[in-house]
């Protein structure tokens, strides 16, 4: 299991001024169950919908930290959405090496467990040793 501490960090790894902006696939809950090919160093951010204030959070079940680790994630709110309103959990992650993948993330109140499981999200990713598509 992934630890998520650190929100804030999604402001930093992505920011709009980077001088090398890093090769990046965007993903969503319509993706959920596909099998991705990324290079080498190229980001994956995951865009999943979170209202925060339900108590209602998406987390990191399982991943492979050497293959893609986590770089970062924040919440953002939906545009013209009141306090309390819904937006979007944000996870980046980066291709460090070569191989395969299985990342799962599931949606859950902390306080009460998996038994409080409302969704899951599922990706299997694939880093090719030559970096090629």
């Amino acid at each position: 299991m992934m630890s998520l501490l650190g929100c804030g960090v999604f402001n930093q790894a992505v920011s709009a001024g980077d001088a090398e902006k890093m090769p990046e696939v965007t993903l969503t809950e319509a993706d959920n169950g596909r099998s991705i090919m990324v290079s080498l160093g190229e980001r994956v951010i995951l865009r999943l919908n979170e209202n925060p204030s339900t108590g209602f959070r998406w987390v990191v079940d399982k991943g492979d930290n050497g293959i893609i680790e986590l770089s970062g994630t924040d919440y953002v709110q939906a545009p013209g959405s009141a306090l309390g309103g819904g937006g979007h959990r944000v996870f980046v992650f980066e291709a460090k090496r070569s191989g395969s993948a299985h990342l799962l993330l599931k949606l859950r109140r902390e306080w009460e467990g998996d038994k409080s499981i409302a969704s899951r999200f599922e990706l299997a990713i694939n880093v090719p040793s030559d970096s090629g598509r």
